[in-house]
C-alpha cells in the first residue's frame, strides 16, 4: 500500500490490538475462537493473558473445547463405555474408526477447522455430561483471563470477540452470567464487526 501510495504509513496488527480500538481506555478485550486472549489498553499500556498458543494455552477456545471432547471421549472407549459426544464428532467429522480419528486430526482437520465442531459439543450438553463438563471448564478458564484483566484495572468497557463468543449464545450467556456478579465492567460489546477497531485507527492516523 506504501510503494503504490495508497498510504503514508502502514501499520501491522493482530486482530486484538485492532479490537482496543472499539471502545475509549480502559478497555479489555476476550478473544475466544480458535484460539483465546485477553488484552487490556490502559493509560496508554498495552496488556496481555493468554494467547500463547495450542500447545500451551489457548483455554477456553473452540479448537481447545473440540480437542477435549476428543481426548475424554477416546478415554470413555479405552475404559469400555460409550461416549455420545465422541460418536456425534466423529459422525460430523465423516469418520467411523478412531484409527481414521488419529489420521483426521494430523492431516486433513486442522485447528481452524476443529474449532468448527465446537458448536456440536454445546448440543451435547442434556445428552453427555462429559460435554457439559467440558464447557464448563472452558468458561471457568475465560473467567480467569477476565479476572486478571480486572486486578490489573477495574472498571474498564468490555468487548468479546471471536467466532465462538460472537456465535454462540450460549456460551457467552454462561460466561457473563458468571463473572457479571463479581466483576464490574463499565459495559459489554460484542465485536461482530472487528475491522471497525481498523477504521477508527486509520482515521486517528490521518
Amino acid at each position: 500500500a506504501k510503494r503504490n501510495g495508497l498510504a503514508k504509513r502502514v501499520i501491522v496488527q493482530g486482530d486484538g490490538e485492532i479490537l482496543l480500538r472499539l471502545a475509549p481506555e480502559p478497555v479489555t478485550v476476550l478473544i475466544a475462537g480458535t484460539g483465546s486472549m485477553c488484552l487490556q489498553r490502559t493509560k496508554g499500556e498495552t496488556f496481555r493473558w493468554g494467547g500463547l498458543g495450542p500447545i500451551l494455552d489457548d483455554r477456553g477456545s473452540g479448537y481447545w473445547l473440540v480437542v477435549q471432547a476428543l481426548r475424554r471421549g477416546i478415554t470413555r472407549l479405552e475404559s469400555g463405555t460409550s461416549s455420545p459426544m465422541l460418536n456425534r464428532l466423529m459422525d460430523v467429522m465423516g469418520l467411523s474408526q478412531v484409527s481414521e480419528l488419529v489420521e483426521g486430526v494430523h492431516g486433513s482437520w486442522d485447528r481452524a477447522r476443529l474449532a468448527t465442531l465446537a458448536p456440536w459439543i454445546f448440543e451435547m450438553q442434556n445428552l453427555d455430561p462429559d460435554a457439559k463438563t467440558i464447557i464448563q471448564e472452558g468458561i471457568n478458564d475465560l473467567a480467569k483471563l477476565l479476572e486478571r484483566a480486572h486486578q490489573n484495572t477495574p472498571r474498564s468497557h468490555l468487548i468479546l470477540a471471536g467466532g465462538l463468543l460472537v456465535r454462540s449464545d450460549s456460551y457467552r450467556e454462561m460466561l457473563l452470567n458468571q463473572v457479571q456478579g463479581p466483576l464490574d465492567f463499565q459495559n459489554v460489546t460484542i465485536a461482530e464487526n472487528p475491522t471497525l477497531g481498523a477504521v477508527q485507527q486509520a482515521l486517528e492516523l490521518a
